[in-house]
């Protein structure tokens, strides 16, 4: 009885050494970049230009002001119904809009998903400006490479995405530089 106790316990010490070295190696691999998590990496489009082939129509039937027929900078909003930060960003985000006086007009926002949640992001989107659905492998999402929620940015009047932020924390920083610039903020 002792011999088999002396196995067991010797081979629930082999178990739990190797479990320490796996863990030890992936935490190397992470903390020296060596992981390939790509889904977690957040895209920065800055530079991207916007589809200009690709004429988008908004839930209301407008034409929204992006590619082709841009003629003025907007700010961009992509929330996707499985995001737990975008409902949480949402609010915040259309009181900055109303705060620093964006026009209707020059606010596309982006939705991902379906469902009560994406439907209630659609009705509150739709008091702030053009609302789009689409999928992250949609004619505008994918092209920019976008792939985390939410995400905010300014498109110039030339159709160049030329500020973005894909953390919530940095919607006043989008916000900001949308309203504060001369350029951006007619």
């Amino acid at each position: 009885m002792n011999t088999t106790l002396s196995l067991l316990a010797l081979a629930f010490a082999s178990v739990a050494l190797l479990l320490s070295v796996a863990v030890a190696r992936r935490t190397k691999q992470v903390l020296d970049g060596q992981h390939d998590d790509t889904a977690a990496r957040p895209v920065v489009p800055v530079g991207k230009q916007f589809p200009q082939d690709t004429p988008l129509t908004g839930l209301r039937g407008e034409a929204v002001p992006l590619g082709a027929d841009q003629r003025d900078p907007v700010l961009l909003g992509v929330f996707s119904a499985g995001c737990a930060g975008c409902a949480d960003q949402l609010p915040v985000f259309k009181e900055r809009i109303r705060r620093h006086h964006v026009e209707r007009g020059r606010v596309v926002s982006f939705v991902v998903g379906e469902g009560p949640l994406a439907d209630e992001f659609v009705r509150e989107l739709d008091d702030v400006g053009s609302v789009v659905r689409q999928d992250v492998d949609g004619p505008v999402l994918e092209p920019l490479g976008v792939r985390n929620f939410p995400a905010f940015g300014v498109v110039d009047a030339s159709g160049q995405v030329v500020f973005w932020a894909n953390q919530a924390p940095s919607l006043d920083d989008v916000l900001d530089r949308f309203a504060g610039d001369p350029e951006v903020a007619r």
